[in-house]
């Protein structure tokens, strides 16, 4: 399948769009023949038991057709009166005199601070509460549910009721309102059919339509009964009340890792099995059975980190072999795991290397994978970098000195951190002229990227450790000279005693210098004069054999040599 492009349009994926596809290893991935239905609760954050009548109630609570939604409860404040209550919470037309009636209050002019008033959910106001895009990595687009083709997905943007993401080569983070967190991965494509906020009540109602993909969740503890965190998928769905987990499914079947809380599940009628999934547990449903195998998840790996302030790179995480693990999968994430996804990547060696690293808090997760391809629970710390780079020491050329040449080498001595180095060479002072550059590399001694013509210059040499920490080296001057071309006198026109002498004129001369000896040699000169055209006439005895010979006067930025001899006779 070809990711979608903004020129494309949008299409909706079918079951064979996912065949051939490797496994992922993230989880809510599942097919039109999936016959799964996975609802989840989180037992409170503490672990406590799960009510049979909450799993009951997500029971029955299954598309289309969901219970009405129970009471919410407020306390009285200081201050409140019924009539301020019911303007704040209650949705029109409901008046004080529904919630009076509701909560059976004699005496409604009179609340006493403390009182529990309870509201019906259905009774409060609901209002859209998009969810963002928090981080967005690779490629990922969206498709307003008002539109045909999907565009590019930037970080930030705002995302609505009816809108669809979809991810190629690349991964999303989402945010909802109750600040609940889902991470979608490679090739996944998910619909969000509800976003709402009940007032100011805290609550939210979050559900959305797993088309094809991965996503992973972690759900904000809802401690009200009206709260909803619903993801659908073609075949089931996942009520979750604040726990985290990963799921998969796929040709081989349906599994499902729980790292947080405890999951209710359940198959579909009408072989239902049900059970109450611990943290530390997976699941693992082959197609067709009619019951589910428990698995003991691999511990979290010991990461052995002895400075977590990190001041140079390359930076090398280990950690300690989990026995049982055929290979280990590492993510980086710029600040907490509900950060962007800086680098991911599966290895069979207890280590990590990370060669470019900004400076700011990271952390650093890895979790060890059996053969079976279970994953196990994760180990995470958090790392502080702290970059710092030092400057080079600028050894040639020299400060001030002149250099005929227009590729001229520089070099300098790299500080020992193992810093980058980047060659600049600028018109101005500020540098805010670059004319030249190299790339950033561990080398000492660089030619520029092109030819300099002549005139003044200056270059410095810039230091990089990571992406961020830089520093700069003294700044030195240096002046790029040419050497004018050698005149030649090109023809000689004798008249009585005087010869007019000629030549061609050379670029960037101001004037020439035209000198006269009786020594092929030039070993003494007997006139010189500056002559400002190119020609001149010069008065000599007869019956005398003379040399006469050219240097031109170069403008700024260039040197001169004299001309060869050319030599003169007067009969």
């Amino acid at each position: 399948m070809h990711p979608l492009t903004i020129s494309q349009p949008y299409r909706h994926s079918t079951t064979s769009d996912m065949q051939g596809k490797p496994e992922k290893r993230f989880v809510f991935l599942t097919q039109g023949w999936l016959t799964v239905a996975l609802f989840c609760l989180a037992i409170f954050s503490h672990g406590s038991s799960m009510a049979a009548s909450d799993a009951n109630h997500l029971l029955a609570d299954t598309p289309p057709q969901l219970t009405a939604g129970p009471d919410w409860h407020y306390t009285v404040r200081p201050n409140d009166t019924i009539w301020k209550i019911a303007q704040e919470f209650l949705r029109p037309p409901l008046t004080w005199m529904d919630l009076v009636k509701h909560n059976q209050l004699a005496t409604p002019k009179h609340l006493a601070p403390g009182t529990s008033l309870s509201m019906p959910v259905d009774w409060l106001k609901q209002q859209p509460s998009p969810a963002v895009a928090t981080a967005v990595s690779g490629e990922a687009w969206y498709r307003r549910h008002h539109e045909s083709r999907a565009q590019l997905l930037p970080v930030n943007t705002q995302l609505n009721v009816g809108d669809e993401i979809r991810t190629g080569k690349g991964n999303v983070l989402l945010r909802f309102a109750d600040g609940s967190l889902l991470r979608m991965t490679d090739e996944t494509q998910l619909t969000l059919n509800r976003l709402t906020k009940f007032g100011k009540t805290g609550m939210a109602d979050t559900r959305m339509r797993l088309e094809k993909g991965n996503i992973s969740t972690s759900v904000t503890p809802q401690r009200d009964e009206g709260s909803r965190y619903e993801i659908y998928t073609p075949a089931a769905v996942a009520a979750v009340r604040g726990t985290g987990f990963r799921l998969k499914a796929d040709q081989q079947g349906t599994q499902m890792e729980v790292t947080d809380g405890k999951v209710f599940f359940s198959t579909l009628p009408p072989n239902t099995a049900s059970s109450i999934i611990p943290a530390g547990q997976a699941v693992r449903l082959f197609p067709g059975s009619k019951t589910f195998d428990l698995i003991e998840m691999l511990p979290g790996p010991a990461i052995t980190a002895n400075d977590l302030q990190i001041r140079k790179l390359p930076l090398i995480l280990r950690w300690a072999p989990v026995s049982g693990a055929e290979k280990y999968l590492y993510q980086l994430y710029r600040g907490s795991p509900g950060g962007e996804l800086i680098e991911e990547a599966y290895t069979k060696i207890p280590q990590a290397s990370f060669m470019q690293l900004s400076n700011g808090p990271f952390t650093f997760s890895v979790t060890a994978i059996s053969p079976q391809g279970i994953s196990g629970l994760s180990s995470e710390v958090i790392l502080n970098v702290v970059l710092h780079a030092d400057a080079a020491k600028l050894i040639a050329p020299a400060n001030n000195q002149r250099v005929t040449a227009d590729l001229p080498e520089f070099s300098w001595q790299l500080p020992a951190n193992g810093e980058l180095a980047r060659l600049e060479i600028s018109e101005s002072h500020a540098f805010d002229k670059l004319v030249a550059t190299s790339e950033f590399a561990q080398d000492s001694n660089v030619l520029p990227n092109h030819l300099l013509p002549p005139g003044k210059y200056f270059w410095r040499v810039k230091t990089v450790m990571g992406s961020d920490a830089v520093n700069v080296s003294e700044i030195r001057d240096i002046t790029i000279v040419d050497i004018l071309p050698k005149p030649k006198i090109a023809s000689a026109f004798y008249t009585a005693n005087n010869v007019r002498l000629f030549w061609k004129p050379i670029v960037n001369a101001l004037a020439y210098k035209i000198e006269i000896s009786e020594d092929v040699n030039f070993g003494s000169i007997l006139k010189d004069e500056t002559i400002y055209q190119t020609s001149t006439v010069v008065k000599l005895s007869p019956g005398k054999r003379y040399y006469a010979r050219l240097i031109p006067i170069p403008s700024e930025y260039y040197v001169a040599e004299s001309g060869p001899g050319y030599e003169l006779y007067v009969p």
